[in-house]
């Protein structure tokens, strides 16, 4: 446990992180203290009182929430900007359809800002366990965010509201400068095929306005297999690129995170001493566009560079502009997932799976528990439905109690007021994207 201070930051670190930020040098510098249950920190005009609380699967932390006090962040959520009066999960999902209220969405950035009469601060909640965010929902003076871990703890400065999101670029790192072409007009669909008809697209469109960048889904693939393409769809891709060019239009060409495992396949072979395996040490298989698919461990270093050694490969054989990471991180098709209290499945309706046409169901508790991440229950396998088997990297010392969000599991929620009735679960459809 350590406290640390840099320009317009305060870091708190409770507990070893994978991923963690060094804190800007330079003025002005805050003030801060932790007596083991409050952390206290001023700067920019600015007072932070958080109560730091051990819990039974994590750690809770506490703040008071003022009556004219605004809350934004936590990344996308299918809710107003101002957070107040929700609970949110910091968790992932590929919701397809999503509906308002329904949570957790694609992206959970455990990143708020409170601003009130015209000053803000940022909180940053470092961790990629599982959490629950709850502002002003279950007590209406206070936040309270929860995660089964010990987390790193942000508080960010800032002379306005605007200034802390300045600081939180600083603290965590500001994204490369994108190509010019990246800010112009950019066509995509699901799909752009055969080569013929979308080389015509794009000639077309191009004479109403300057086209920049085509995109191409998942039917450029053979198979829906990474890092192939089909050609009786696209004889020659190189050639497609090339007319594209003459043009003056970028070609950027999308990847899933699915190593079909097929005999023979080479990538497949390749990544198979650096793919996500069961606690079993089996070779965990998540059903995915190319089918039954590996999952590379890009928390183990030597797979992000094989990973990257494959996409550099292809980009410079087809000489393609960009590639498009689809499916997050990543999404599975199949219903290897834990959850409870999960409404939102309730709200989307039974779907098909893809691999047998019929529905995986499993029943939730009556009534949420007291504690948001206590009374998990994993999904039974039902309707040709594949069992639970979480999956884990070989990385070795890897902290398996964490819910890392490179697994995108359906979590449990307490979820909204506004939800219907607790019931039945179910396995939507999975979103393009």
């Amino acid at each position: 446990m350590s406290l640390e201070t840099g320009k317009k930051s305060v870091k708190l670190t409770l507990g070893k992180q994978i991923l963690t930020f060094p804190l800007p040098s330079g003025e002005p510098v805050p003030t801060a203290s932790f007596d083991g249950k409050t952390l206290n920190a001023s700067c920019c005009g600015v007072e932070v009182v958080l109560k730091v609380e051990p819990a039974a699967d994590g750690t809770v932390i506490r703040k008071e929430l003022g009556p004219r006090e605004h809350v934004f962040g936590l990344g996308t959520r299918a809710y107003p900007p101002d957070r107040r009066r929700g609970r949110f999960l910091l968790f992932n999902n590929d919701l397809y359809g999503y509906q308002l209220g329904m949570d957790p969405l694609y992206a959970s950035i455990p990143f708020l800002v409170f601003v009130e009469g015209g000053k803000a601060f940022g909180l940053v909640v470092n961790s990629p366990a599982y959490g629950v965010a709850d502002i002003g929902a279950l007590r209406y003076g206070e936040v309270a965010i929860e995660v089964e871990d010990k987390p790193e703890v942000y508080v960010l400065f800032g002379q306005s509201p605007l200034d802390v999101y300045s600081t939180y670029a600083e603290v965590t790192g500001r994204p490369f400068l994108p190509p010019r072409w990246a800010l112009g007009l950019h066509i995509s669909r699901y799909s752009y095929e055969p080569q013929k008809a979308a080389e015509e697209v794009v000639r077309e469109v191009a004479q109403e306005a300057p086209v920049e960048a085509v995109y191409l889904d998942i039917d450029y693939m053979d198979g829906y297999k990474q890092f192939t393409w089909d050609y009786r769809k696209f004889p020659d891709p190189r050639g497609f690129v090339e007319a594209m060019h003459e043009v003056g239009v970028k070609v950027v060409t999308i990847v899933d995170p699915y190593i079909k495992a097929e005999p023979g396949y080479r990538p497949f072979e390749k990544f198979l001493n650096c793919v996500l395996v069961t606690e079993n040490d089996e070779l965990y298989l998540a059903r995915g566009w190319p089918g039954l698919s590996a999952l590379p461990d890009f928390l183990n270093p030597r797979c992000r560079e094989l990973w990257a050694s494959h996409v550099a490969e292809f980009v410079s054989t087809y000489n393609v502009d960009g590639v498009w990471l689809d499916m997050n991180e990543p999404t599975v098709f199949n219903c290897d997932v834990l959850t409870s209290r999960s409404r939102m499945y309730a709200l989307a309706g039974a779907t098909p799976t893809p691999s047998t046409g019929r529905s995986c169901t499993a029943s939730l508790p009556e009534a949420p528990t007291t504690s948001p991440t206590a009374s998990r229950t994993r999904m039974k396998k039902s309707g040709g439905c594949t069992p639970t088997t979480r999956p884990r990297p070989r990385t070795r010392g890897y902290r398996r109690r964490g819910r890392s969000r490179l697994y995108s599991h359906a979590p449990a929620t307490s979820a909204y007021r506004s939800t219907p009735p607790f019931g039945q679960a179910t396995c939507p459809a999975p979103g393009r994207g």
